[in-house]
């Protein structure tokens, strides 16, 4: 394992001495410059139930805890909500959503949902006070979760109050049949001060600005949770392998060596990921 140690006013440029910038763990090598906290999913035993917390193999020990409601069950490849009613789960991080921000998440959706049913698997801790969501807090203030919807696909999309984040935000045709064995390696980052947006995958990327949502987000003053749980009505169907918070937004070309070290991380544990 090799991490970096940074004290706030003191630079190593110029020094002649290495930078370190990158965090070692298992298979996958995570760049570690503002990197807040690393969940690769493999707490608990295999096909039991799960009660947290779930550790941070970051630098930081930001340990993730169970949200009221929450009931994982740990399989050889990361968290599912199989066995958990019709209720999924999720984690508080602990890690403030206060500013410019990239998140990562290996994920699965393991069958067919109906367009009001389609699993949630990160979002603003403000509006997931228990699982299941039920309204996902669409009519009570602002949100943004990244879920999975379509019959036949696994398309990765931002929502937020009132609707659909805009047409140019919403990652289409991009991943796999929803019910196939692939999971997906897949990145989304905000930048405060223009209120960019950026989603990107191993093969495509899309941005776009909308600086209201994300101003109304932070204005939460709330965490990154993460999870597997129902956004409206019907079961959840999904299995979360990984998750990664930095602190920076980070461009689609600056989130490759991120979702590499997640795909090699979750390929190592036997199971396709893209």
């Amino acid at each position: 394992m090799a991490f970096s140690i940074m004290v706030p006013g003191v630079s190593a440029r110029g020094s002649g001495l290495p930078i370190v910038g990158q965090y070692l763990d298992g298979m996958g090598t995570f760049p570690a410059r503002n990197l807040l906290a690393l969940y690769l999913l493999q707490d608990g035993a295999i096909g039991e139930a799960f009660a947290g917390p779930l550790a941070d193999r970051g630098l930081f020990g930001r340990h993730g805890t169970l949200i009221a409601g929450s009931m994982p069950k740990r399989t050889a490849a990361g968290m599912d909500s199989y066995g958990a009613g019709d209720k999924g789960w999720m984690v508080d991080t602990n890690v403030p959503m206060d500013g410019s921000f990239t998140i990562g998440i290996v994920a699965k959706s393991s069958q067919v949902q109906p367009a009001s049913g389609f699993p949630t698997f990160w979002g603003p801790r403000a509006h997931i006070a228990s699982v299941p969501l039920l309204d996902g807090g669409v009519t009570t203030g602002p949100i943004l979760d990244f879920g999975v919807q379509a019959a036949d696909k696994f398309n990765a999309a931002l929502y937020r109050a009132g609707g659909w984040a805009p047409d140019a935000g919403v990652l289409k045709d991009l991943l796999h049949p929803v019910a196939s064995t692939t999971r997906t390696a897949t990145g989304v980052s905000y930048k405060a001060e223009t209120g960019r947006w950026v989603m990107a995958n191993a093969t495509h990327s899309t941005e776009w600005t909308d600086k209201p949502a994300g101003d109304a987000l932070i204005a939460l003053g709330t965490t990154h949770a993460f999870g597997a749980t129902r956004f409206y009505d019907g079961t959840p169907s999904g299995e979360l392998n990984l998750a990664v918070v930095y602190r920076r937004a980070k461009t689609a070309d600056e989130m490759q060596p991120m979702l590499a070290a997640m795909r090699a991380t979750v390929a190592a544990r036997g199971v396709q990921v893209a």
